[in-house]
């Protein structure tokens, strides 16, 4: 019946989001964006537009009040200072559950199936850069094959069919970031640690070589 997307303002969501539009139509996707204060002005602001573009239900469900709790919880539990690294896991696992949850109840409301996709891409993938039951889950993954640099070839060729920047053109030019803490910035070019360029060439050798 529906598909639901976190859509971040990144190339990944944005290009799954485009793609599940032109098989499914706009009325059977719903995007849904998942702040924390780590989340920049700029990439909501690209998220709202994207979505507006492809004209489907967009909802902006901040989860800071949830990570939060999730740190008292783990307190609790004897875990008083989560590493960096342990906290962006935490926030992308904590996406992950809000998307099957808005699932289940669509499918309720609408009486039939529905499903969250995974917007990983394959580079990511092989690199292990995915949180196990956060960006990671989802009912389908249509970008696990495709390099990054094919998502950005795939997200150019639509809006040159288009004849305008329907996946805007600020989500093309951004660093890839997983904006889960203070050191991933995308107004300050301090996005994810990989240079996407370089690790596709490398891996097609060891996967496709």
């Amino acid at each position: 019946k529906r598909v639901i997307f976190g859509l971040s303002g990144g190339i990944d969501s944005a290009l799954s989001l485009a793609l599940h539009v032109e098989a499914l139509g706009a009325d059977r996707v719903l995007a849904v964006n998942m702040p924390t204060e780590y989340n920049s002005n700029t990439t909501q602001d690209l998220a709202a537009l994207c979505a507006k573009n492809f004209g489907v239900e967009y909802r902006v469900v901040p989860i800071q009040s949830q990570f939060e709790e999730r740190l008292k919880l783990l307190a609790q539990a004897g875990y008083p200072n989560p590493s960096a690294f342990d906290k962006g896991n935490i926030q992308a696992r904590i996406r992950g559950q809000v998307l099957a949850d808005i699932s289940a109840c669509e499918a309720s409301r609408l009486g039939g199936r529905c499903g969250f996709a995974c917007n990983g891409n394959k580079t990511e993938i092989a690199l292990n850069y995915f949180t196990l039951y956060g960006d990671g889950a989802g009912c389908s993954a249509f970008l696990a094959d495709y390099w990054k640099g094919d998502v950005y070839a795939l997200a150019n060729y639509i809006n040159e069919r288009a004849g305008w920047d329907r996946i805007p053109q600020g989500i093309l030019d951004i660093v890839p970031c997983a904006e889960l803490d203070r050191d991933q910035n995308v107004d300050e070019g301090r996005g994810d640690p990989i240079y996407f360029p370089y690790h596709d060439k490398l891996l097609m050798a060891f996967t496709e070589g």
